[in-house]
């Protein structure tokens, strides 16, 4: 069990709020962070595992774990069924508000990992099979970054969060919120490559920082602006970066910083740039190095679809903070 994508897994994630610190597929961590420790599988993950395995007889749905100290209560407002790891089960419809759970701390395993602290866990499964993950938010849905928060005060982060989205789904990152893509790989600095299992499709309000710190990265093989609004400082600071592919762009992006993209990934974000004929021309910013690397024909993909292929993009659209 773990997060699928494209039936492969990715068996845990260890996060600092919003910010991913490491992932591990297939056994192998990939971007381990500069920290105290790394993830480990522990008692506590295995065991919550061992529940989801026992007890979800292979239906479709996912599972939390979170620890905590003291009692805290718990909103469920998912359409579907509900099981606790304190033994109570929910069953919400559409048209319910939500059900509070008051967590039985007394019929709750205490950790073997952090000391005086309890771990819980819910299962969730959805009564519609192809219901989808939308959001990232604070001990919510299908990401449990649990952490202290006024919900969940006092909680410690979690160090782990299982993933079991629909059967090998490709995963959809969708949030409105500033706070998501502001550094979603923050600090990652260890990061040199994001997974090709990520098939992120972005649409966050805006995407600077998204690799902020990242000074090893060299390659991201896949990302989906679909419904991305704002581009400003994505990719800033990326000198490093040279494999890169985007798909569905349709906002202005500045790629000056990434003077060691290869010809074949500068291809590749010419020909992700959607076709903004009759529409308002917008800019690609290539930088002077990338652009030496192209054939006035390579350029012309870009223009052609009513794009200005500039060297950098100094003046950027002003989108409010409340779009």
């Amino acid at each position: 069990m773990g997060i699928k994508f494209n039936g492969r897994e990715i068996e845990s994630l260890k996060a600092n709020g919003l910010t991913i610190i490491e992932a591990m597929i297939n056994g192998r961590i990939v971007w381990p962070e500069e920290s105290d420790f790394h993830w480990q599988p522990n008692p506590d993950i295995v065991w919550a595992r061992s529940q989801w395995e026992a007890l979800s007889q292979g239906r479709i749905g996912y599972l939390r774990m979170h620890y905590a100290k003291d009692l805290v209560n718990d909103f469920f407002y998912e359409a579907g069924t509900v099981v606790t790891s304190d033994g109570q089960t929910y069953h919400n419809s559409a048209a319910t508000y939500g059900v509070e759970h008051i967590w039985n701390y007394s019929n709750s395993r205490v950790s073997e990992v952090y000391p005086n602290t309890k771990v819980v866990w819910t299962m969730y499964f959805p009564n519609n099979p192809t219901v989808y993950p939308s959001t990232i938010e604070y001990g919510e849905t299908y990401f449990c970054f649990d952490g202290v928060s006024a919900d969940w005060y006092p909680c410690l982060w979690t160090d782990i969060a299982y993933f079991d989205l629909l059967n090998q789904a490709t995963v959809f990152i969708d949030d409105n919120s500033v706070a998501l893509y502001l550094g979603f790989f923050n600090e990652c600095r260890k990061l040199q490559a994001v997974p090709k299992e990520f098939t992120m499709k972005l649409s966050a309000y805006r995407l600077q920082g998204i690799f902020s710190g990242c000074a090893a990265l060299v390659s991201v093989p896949y990302l989906d602006m679909t419904n991305a609004i704002y581009g400003q400082g994505m990719f800033a600071e990326r000198a490093n970066l040279k494999e890169l592919k985007l798909l569905n762009i349709n906002i202005a992006i500045d790629l000056s910083p990434c003077i060691n993209l290869t010809k074949s990934s500068l291809r590749d974000v010419l020909a992700g740039l959607t076709d903004r004929t009759g529409q308002e021309k917008l800019a690609i910013g290539l930088g002077a190095a990338n652009i030496a690397k192209l054939s006035q024909s390579e350029l012309s993909v870009a223009l052609n679809k009513n794009w200005d292929v500039v060297e950098t993009i100094t003046e950027w659209p002003d989108y409010s903070e409340e779009e």
